[in-house]
């Protein structure tokens, strides 16, 4: 029965992972969230797969942003 119920709702593996981010979320802003998220990995406080994630997400607004300038640019 533990078997089928850990299938059907596994137990969560990750955790809440929190860092400051930037009041203003343009370039500069997800370059120091990387930043944070890079210092926050060296000393320990999040392991190397919550940075992936995390970055992951930052990537997302990166693209989303440059996007944004590309359509401004045409």
């Amino acid at each position: 029965m533990k078997i089928v119920l850990d299938r059907v709702a596994p137990i969560r593996k990750g955790r809440p992972v929190e860092f400051t981010i930037p009041e203003a979320m343009d370039a500069a802003g997800v370059a120091e969230a990387f930043k944070d998220i890079a210092t926050r990995m060296a000393s320990g406080e999040i392991t190397p797969e919550e940075a992936t994630q995390v970055a992951s997400v930052l990537e997302l607004r990166r693209k989303a942003i440059e996007t944004a300038e590309i359509e401004q640019r045409l």
